[in-house]
């Protein structure tokens, strides 16, 4: 194919690409001896133009008398740009570009364009478009050098900026009550204690926990609960200043933080406050109901030296105020430490695990929703010591992170897992996916990919069937070191699947970079599946995106026959959850694997 017929190829699939583009000027210059073929391949790029849905344009280049370009000239403009510009091709023809969005040259973008036609290296990125300039809020823009000037492609991003824009606010923000998330919460509480830092004022954090809400919540029903975090969310917001920040943290946990604090009588000003706000009967579909609040309360720099310990010590103040009757607050003080001396108890008894052989690996299947055959399974981590008996990994994973203890375990994790994994195939004569989760202090570990590597021959377990799961918050750090990490990864034919999607702060841009294979859908949106409307939409955008980027989605936490019917409806490719089957051993899990069968309807799948 000639350049020009490729490049009219790739426009009427509404595909320019700087090759593409750049191909035009090759044949410009053929096109000036007029032969028949020339003519009939400039038909060719004329009809493809034309019927491109993007804006096709070509510019020359205004120059002064020294030769700096100082504008571009409209050549040639296809019918879009009537569209984009609101404006006739007749009116358009022969203006400049300072003309046509007289904001281009007084920004980057004349600059950049500018920058291209004197190197040649094409442009290509989305721009926010001004109000009133065009007939879009955001515009692809892709431009490439010809003999003397600019072949500018531009398409209408704005629906998908949207759609990445609510995705983000889903998830930096709790749907339910509009109040910010965990992620925004730690960061602008970091940001508070700095500004404290530098000016010599105080930051406080107030941990509030309604006061037996589980209760209420299951004589009431969830809707009921979810209507008095709603209220709760409300009365906060007027027990506070416009200043501080307010954020939903769990189920029935909210934070306050108060920043650029003089006095200390203020806080215990804002703690009587908030006790009191919330106290007062709510009337919840036409009853009455009491709802009380613990509050804790812990003051940075009195007795907490950076953020993380200042969030830390309000929980434990938190719970002080509720071992001490409820309905009240706490401030932090010392002889609450003893919550961090059992942590240091844990810590030491953790360094010993994995010599002691207290540590293993249990495994949850992953069912396919289209055959109902298990198509994986994820290695679980799990801790039972002698003295403090099965450990919750929401207890040690945590420690273990902060003291890099992870490294180590997570190495053992890896190599046990595919050792077992290559086991459990072996009885159950299945090719069966293993999962494996990287905490981000694994992630960040410099020989992490020869680690896994020399698991799998260690194992005898094949590249292929091995993926690892990541957070996305682990994507916005260092993530240029991540893109050639995951990269090297992918050139020994790991899998990369992307853990609690829909918590984090990434973009689906992400996923495109650093070339993701799965998705999994967090818990919590799966959980609300059927009973929350935004959490189905949630759900259903998640997939559909992900299935429009040639990703694979899998759904976490199914607990419910109605939550898997739901995903089956939806498309999910596939299902995990204790609805199926709990976290086992290697031995168990081929047992019951054996025994049993995932066949559909759902009330056929439990085991």
């Amino acid at each position: 194919m000639t350049p020009a017929a490729h490049l009219a190829a790739m426009v009427a699939g509404g595909c320019v690409t700087a090759a593409g583009m750049a191909a035009t000027a090759v044949w410009s210059r053929r096109y000036s001896r007029r032969t028949r073929r020339d003519r009939e391949l400039h038909a060719m790029f004329l009809a493809a133009a034309e019927s491109s849905l993007n804006t096709f344009t070509i510019f020359t280049s205004v120059r002064d008398e020294a030769g700096k370009i100082i504008d571009f000239r409209l050549k040639y403009a296809n019918a879009n740009a009537e569209a984009l510009t609101g404006k006739p091709r007749a009116e358009l023809a022969g203006k400049n570009l300072s003309e046509i969005v007289p904001v281009a040259t007084t920004s980057g973008v004349f600059e950049e364009l500018c920058q291209v036609a004197r190197s040649g290296v094409p442009l290509n990125e989305e721009l926010a478009v001004p109000p009133g300039c065009l007939s879009t809020n955001w515009l692809r823009l892709q431009a490439v050098r010809l003999e003397d000037g600019l072949a500018i492609t531009c398409s209408d991003v704005t629906e998908r900026r949207q759609m990445l824009n609510y995705m983000t606010h889903l998830a930096t923000h709790d749907q339910l009550t509009g109040l910010l998330g965990r992620t925004l919460l730690g960061d602008m509480t970091v940001e508070a204690v700095e500004r404290a830092r530098r000016f010599g004022t105080k930051v406080a954090i107030f941990m509030i926990d309604l006061d037996q809400f589980k209760r209420i919540n299951d004589s009431l029903g969830h809707a009921s609960g979810d209507q008095i975090l709603i209220e709760t969310a409300q009365r906060l917001r007027r027990a506070v200043r416009s200043t501080d920040v307010i954020a939903r943290v769990g189920g029935d946990e909210f934070v306050v933080v108060m920043p650029d604090i003089i006095s200390v009588d203020d806080v215990e000003r804002c703690a009587v406050n908030l006790v009191s706000r919330i106290s007062p009967e709510m009337r919840i579909e036409g009853q009455l109901v009491h709802v009380a609040a613990s509050v804790g309360v812990c003051i940075y720099p009195d007795f907490a030296a950076d953020a993380k310990h200042l969030l830390n010590r309000a929980d434990a103040a938190m719970y002080a105020a509720k071992e001490n009757g409820r309905n009240q607050y706490r401030f932090f003080s010392e002889d609450m430490l003893k919550e961090t001396s059992n942590r240091l108890a844990m810590e030491h008894a953790l360094r010993h695990a994995l010599a002691n052989e207290e540590l293993c690996l249990h495994y949850q299947p992953q069912v396919s929703l289209a055959t109902g055959t298990i198509t994986g399974m994820e290695a679980l981590l799990r801790w039972k010591n002698p003295q403090m008996g099965q450990i919750s990994p929401a207890q040690f994973i945590p420690v273990a992170e902060e003291t890099g203890l992870i490294v180590p375990i997570g190495e053992w994790a890896i190599q046990a897992a595919c050792r077992e994994a290559k086991m459990i195939q072996h009885e159950l004569e299945l090719d069966l996916t293993l999962s494996i989760n990287l905490s981000p202090r694994q992630f960040l570990q410099g020989n992490l990919v020869q680690v896994i590597e020399q698991a799998l021959i260690a194992g005898g377990f094949s590249a292929g069937r091995l993926e690892v799961e990541i957070t996305e918050n682990m994507l916005m750090v260092n993530s240029g070191g991540n893109l050639d990490k995951l990269q090297k990864m992918r050139e020994l034919g790991v899998h990369i699947s992307i853990d609690d999607f829909g918590t984090g702060f990434s973009s689906f841009s992400y996923l495109l970079q650093y070339q993701v294979d799965r998705l999994k859908i967090d818990q919590s949106f799966v959980k609300r599946t059927g009973a929350d409307p935004n959490a189905d939409a949630v759900v259903r955008t998640i997939i559909a995106l992900s299935h429009g980027l040639g990703i694979r989605v899998v759904a976490e936490g199914v607990e419910t026959a109605s939550q898997l019917r739901f995903l089956q409806r939806k498309r999910c490719d596939i299902a995990q959850g204790n609805f199926l089957m709990s976290p086992v051993s290697a031995k168990d899990f081929i047992e019951r694997a054996r025994r049993h069968s995932f066949t559909f309807p759902p009330s056929e799948l439990r085991v």
